[in-house]
């Protein structure tokens, strides 16, 4: 019988920001058997892992430096679920200078066998720090892009060393107990908009002529 984990990673990006500044990605795995509480919490060290490999490393973007916290739940209990692993990483030197808008993101796509509704998934990554994106304003250039794409590449083999192992699925709500294998990721080469992390307004000019 195949177990679901819901991990969510919750990524604070500058030392100094409030709650409402942190955001989410949420990403699924799935595995075979019966699985104890040791077996979540090895995913989400293991998924740690994975999201703060920093840039100085050769990876996927300067995460390293931005604290986040992991939490697994196992979709087969019932809602509230409570968290079955949670894993916390503290930057030792944490982002505080200038950031790209916080909306602003690359996209991580990704999809089982075919390219079809209820068999891909997303995730934003972002916001990024303002060096981090060069002179590429208009458009990710491909250094960007294969950085993005590394973060798919590690998602991949991010379970798969463990016992027992975990594979990298899309969950649809529509076959909810049967997981997709990722097979393919892709990035593009548009900046995406999570409007969701837009800051709220604080001011705005009027004119009535």
């Amino acid at each position: 019988m195949s177990v679901i984990a819901r991990c969510e990673i919750q990524t604070i990006h500058r030392a100094a920001d409030p709650p409402t500044d942190y955001t989410m990605n949420t990403v699924y795995f799935s595995t075979e058997g019966a699985v104890a509480d040791a077996d979540f919490k090895e995913l989400t060290d293991a998924l740690s892992a994975t999201w703060k490999h920093g840039a100085t490393l050769g990876s996927w973007g300067p995460y390293d430096q931005r604290s986040h916290t992991v939490k697994a739940y196992n979709m087969a209990d019932p809602k509230p679920r409570p968290a079955r692993g949670v894993t916390t990483y503290v930057a030792g030197f944490p982002t505080s200078g200038t950031i790209d808008p916080r909306q602003i993101a690359l996209c991580l796509s990704y999809y089982s066998g075919r390219n079809l509704p209820r068999q891909r998934g997303r995730i934003y990554v972002g916001p990024f720090d303002d060096g981090w994106t060069g002179g590429e304003k208009e458009r990710p250039g491909a250094s960007q892009m294969n950085s993005i794409l590394d973060l798919g590449a590690r998602l991949y083999n991010t379970g798969t060393a463990l016992s027992p192992g975990w594979t990298h699925i899309v969950f649809s709500t529509h076959t909810p107990t049967t997981p997709l294998a990722v097979t393919d990721y892709w990035v593009n080469d548009v900046w995406d908009v999570h409007r969701s992390r837009s800051p709220k307004e604080s001011t705005r000019v009027r004119l009535h002529p």
